[in-house]
């Protein structure tokens, strides 16, 4: 990373917009029907003031007010991310009750309500999946993604399987960026936290003809001191720097019709996670006790992880009188790598260093229809294929490299209706077909202890693959008690597929997850 990057970056952004904003004061609300515009700032007070029914989700894949919504939300308006410092998705856990964050080989795996997992690896996705902007992102070095200039947050706890599908057994973070707004709008900030770190970020939107609005958002943050550092080598350890850069075209040909074109592309330096040292009253691989910094290490080498990950949407939603039609086609590719002294200490009996290289494709299409007071119904089909390629090499007390290649296909057809049956009372009723088929393939090499001579070698059979089937639904009751008083009760069915381990060629692949989740609530 590199701060004259990012300062060009912005410096360009603002002269292609620059003649505009002259004429922009305040950048006002508009409807559902025109591009919508970044909120306003407010002072830390506001959040706490705005109660639940101003808050406007989209937890049920329609536009609600959070009180109505009968499932458990942790919704987060722009202020109240930056008032409480949240930057990246791993801050959530901070302000959100239930939810945990784990650190491993620098990915997060976040884990809702004590239901998550930690492994790491091409096709090894989360049971808590992410979506950003109606896209999941399966590649959990993609969904560490920074919350800069977004429009809201939305945490749905329990499974979610019925409307957002494969792997949101545990519940969803669903991240709702900005649009564009044709107003002229410019806003900047630069900071200094502890441990000399910078931060910078940006805003900028504005229409470029009639009927077309653009924005860009750029991040950036740079940690010049780490928590600890290696007394080995004597560089800082626990450090991250990061740089993003999303923006979006917004088309509205007609009154009923709007054209979302976005891209983002991303990079991540860090060894947070990966500084793992000897604990106390306990000898090292040397036979020595750890002495330093609390949050230091004591390896040969300074462990890593770097990664890069890119994407673009292409979203299409028109009106139909009653019924709106909505296509979400996407397409994402990450690349990462990282290198770990697994001995965790200074003697060189142990490394393995991983490069992994993952792209997805996925299409979704998306009918709503209905309206409060009467029948409101979701139906959609979905496809999603992935490619995920690994290369890991061991070094040190023994030398083996492995060589995988995990694909996933998968289709569902889903439909989701809610209706009145009395005044005050309503009956949730949904259902998801999940079928998915996994494939293996590589190899794994077994060299003589000079690392050279190749001792013995492991191909995965041709055909190496598995299918998975499953059913998911959703059934609920919500009551009004009084106004702004809702009770619901609910049983949820969630589903994580089956994987292929790709560190482990010789393992069979791991049987599907499922999760029956009983719920009362009261909001």
């Amino acid at each position: 990373m590199r701060t004259g990057i990012t300062a060009a970056l912005m410096s360009t952004c603002l002269t292609m917009f620059l003649p505009n904003l002259a004429m922009a004061q305040e950048l006002p609300a508009t409807d559902d029907k025109t591009p919508a515009s970044p909120p306003a700032k407010s002072d830390v007070g506001q959040p706490a003031e705005q109660g639940l029914a101003d808050i406007v989700v989209t937890a049920q894949r329609r536009k609600q007010s959070l009180q109505s919504v009968p499932i458990a939300v942790q919704a987060f308006t722009s202020e109240t991310l930056q008032a409480s410092g949240i930057e990246d998705t791993s801050d959530l856990a901070s302000v959100t009750p239930g939810l945990v964050v784990a650190r491993g080989v620098g990915l997060n795996s976040p884990f809702l309500r004590g239901i998550g997992s930690s492994s790491n690896g091409p096709g090894t996705e989360s049971s808590i999946a992410t979506y950003v902007d109606g896209v999941y992102y399966g590649s959990k070095a993609d969904a560490m993604e920074s919350l800069a200039n977004v429009e809201r947050v939305e945490v749905l706890k329990g499974p979610q399987g019925t409307l957002f599908g494969r792997n949101a057994t545990g519940g969803l973070i669903q991240i709702i960026t900005r649009d564009p707004s044709s107003t002229p709008g410019f806003s900047a900030k630069v900071g200094y936290e502890n441990f000399n770190t910078v931060t910078a970020s940006s805003y900028l939107t504005g229409g470029i003809v009639d009927g077309v609005a653009a924005d860009l958002v750029l991040d950036y943050r740079n940690q010049g001191k780490g928590w600890g550092y290696n007394t080995v080598t004597g560089n800082n350890v626990n450090t991250t720097d990061s740089f993003l850069a999303r923006g979006k075209l917004l088309f509205t040909p007609g009154e009923d019709t709007r054209i979302t074109l976005a891209g983002d592309y991303s990079e991540r330096d860090s060894n947070t996670g990966l500084a793992v040292r000897t604990a106390d009253g306990f000898l090292a691989a040397n036979g020595q006790p750890y002495v330093g910094p609390r949050y230091g290490v004591s390896t040969t080498f300074d462990q890593f992880f770097r990664s890069k990950a890119r994407g673009a949407s292409l979203t299409i939603a028109h009106d139909f009188d009653d019924i709106t039609l909505t296509s979400i086609t996407a397409y994402r590719r990450t690349n990462y790598g990282f290198a770990l002294d697994a001995d965790v200490s200074p003697a060189p009996t142990l490394r393995f260093d991983t490069g992994v290289q993952e792209r997805q494709i996925s299409q979704e299409l998306q009918l709503n229809g209905g309206s409060p007071g009467s029948l409101e119904w979701t139906a959609g089909l979905y496809y999603f294929d992935a490619n995920g390629r690994q290369w890991i090499a061991f070094s040190g007390s023994f030398f083996r490299d492995i060589f995988a290649t995990q694909t996933t296909r998968s289709f569902a057809g889903y439909a989701q209706a809610t209706y009145p049956v009395l005044q005050h009372t309503r009956i949730t009723l949904g259902a998801r077909y999940n079928s998915e088929k996994r494939g293996l393939s590589g190899r794994q090499i077994n060299y003589a202890a000079d690392g050279t001579t190749v001792a013995s070698t492991y191909v995965v059979p041709d055909d190496t693959d598995a299918t998975f089937n499953k059913m998911t639904w959703r059934i609920a009751v919500d009551q009004d008690l009084a106004k702004d008083v809702l009770a619901y009760v609910s049983y949820n069915r969630g589903f994580r597929s089956g994987a292929y381990n790709p560190s482990s060629l010789t393992s069979p692949p791991v049987r599907p997850e499922v999760l029956d989740a009983y719920e009362v609530g009261l909001k």
